[in-house]
């Protein structure tokens, strides 16, 4: 039994926009790394300001964004979020708040360590943070 909830988990794996196109191998090691994790609706999981010790990694539900009361966005399955101040090791840039019951991976810094030591999760970081930074340019200019 232990066995097929190892094989879901890494099927789960297989599905996120990060790992998708990873070997069964690559895929193992990565779930060695990430907690699966139920959360209730209305639960913060990231607060502004506050540190960063774990990356999200949204399997089903939708998680609100906001800064300084602000609403900036929504995450959904397959999003991530808290990357950010586990690269720069800053303070969280805003709050992640479940809007509804959600299924996420947990990535604590050890295993980001990790994560990031394989180039193209690395690039599909990079290219979603560069996605946020011109989605926010243009409202910005708005």
């Amino acid at each position: 039994m232990r066995r097929n909830k190892r094989n879901e988990q890494i099927d789960l794996l297989a599905e996120q926009q990060l790992f998708c196109g990873f070997d069964a191998r690559a895929l193992a090691r990565i779930d060695g790394l990430v907690t699966r994790v139920e959360v209730r609706g209305g639960t913060r999981l990231v607060t502004e300001g506050g540190r960063g010790q774990e990356m999200f990694i949204v399997i089903d539900g939708e998680a609100e964004v906001s800064s300084e009361g602000r609403v900036l966005g929504h995450i959904g399955a397959g999003g991530f979020f808290g990357e950010m101040a586990m690269l720069d090791r800053g303070p969280r840039s805003a709050t992640v708040t479940a809007v509804d019951d959600m299924d996420v991976l947990v990535v604590g810094q050890d295993g980001f360590n990790s994560l990031v030591d394989e180039p193209v999760v690395l690039r599909r970081m990079l290219a979603a943070e560069s996605g946020r930074l011109r989605r926010a340019n243009i409202s910005a200019s708005d």
